[in-house]
């Protein structure tokens, strides 16, 4: 095939899952192969946009980190943090 015709790609997926991408095919009055490329497609933007989005938080709880000169700390040294936090927060929230 061409670049202008696409790729054929071969997939193995379970009766359950054909059958359900068959139903909503026909009631979207799609032929089966374009409904399946649309949904790779749709998955791929999805699966990208929420990639980009979990790594903006990354990046953003990163400069906080640095900011608080805690960057480097190890993940027992975040994880007493968070205790400590959920403690202070609990006492507040029911004190004794």
């Amino acid at each position: 095939m061409d670049s202008q015709t696409g790729l054929e790609v071969m997939l193995t997926i379970s009766p359950e899952v054909y059958a359900q991408v068959q139903q909503v095919a026909a009631k979207e009055d799609r032929k089966l192969d374009e409904f399946l490329q649309a949904l790779i497609v749709e998955g791929l933007d999805n699966h990208l946009s929420t990639r980009q989005i979990f790594e903006a938080i990354a990046r953003s709880y990163q400069g906080r980190l640095q900011q608080e000169g805690k960057l480097g700390q190890t993940r027992e040294e975040v994880l007493r943090d968070l205790r400590e936090l959920r403690e202070q927060v609990a006492n507040e929230l029911y004190p004794n």
